[in-house]
């Protein structure tokens, strides 16, 4: 998967369309909508275990002009089977996760070219000690934004390449998930 191109800390990325009768959203005037099921493990350094987590993201855009959303949010705990439970071997599973990618393309002012607002809104309990994230976002934060951009960036190039169509089936196709 893309996403273990780019991301050091990523054990595991798997991603499979969505269930049938998975939970689903409303559209609001999005021109498409994927659905899928996530499962990711993140490696953390010892003394601590790593973290697994069993994930929905929902990926909406619009045609007209290229807006885009990415939303990801823990599945309920009566979505996960023992046996993906069992995937993690030890891992502590994250049931408190939420992070919004938004992409918005605005016009350029007086003679400057288009440009692209990006938001991102991010949550999770990690069940690790609350000193320990603080010196760790403190430390890496702007490392993992920068790595995330460029990723971003990176994703949108190769799908430029196929055309948006075809990159929404070749990423279910080849395991090209985005980031």
């Amino acid at each position: 998967a893309f996403r273990r191109e780019w991301d050091d800390t990523s054990g595991a990325w798997d991603v499979e369309p969505a269930a049938p009768g998975a939970r689903r959203t409303e559209s609001n005037g999005r021109d498409r909508v994927r659905i899928s099921e996530i499962y990711c493990k993140v490696r953390i350094p010892p003394p601590f275990r790593s973290r697994q987590y069993f994930l929905q993201r929902s990926v909406w855009t619009r045609d007209g002009d290229g807006d885009g959303e990415i939303l990801c949010s823990s599945r309920l705990p009566l979505e996960i089977s023992a046996e993906d439970e069992a995937k993690g071997q030890g891992s502590v599973t994250v049931t408190d996760y939420l992070s919004l990618c938004s992409a918005r393309n605005l016009p350029g002012r007086e003679g400057e070219p288009p440009s692209v607002a990006v938001t991102l809104l991010y949550f999770e309990d990690t069940r690790l000690p609350s000193q320990l994230v603080n010196q760790i976002v403190a430390c890496r934060m702007e490392t993992t934004l920068v790595k995330t951009e460029k990723a971003m960036r990176e994703h949108i190039r190769r799908a430029r390449g196929k055309g948006a169509d075809k990159a929404d089936k070749a990423e279910e196709a080849d395991g090209v998930d985005g980031v």
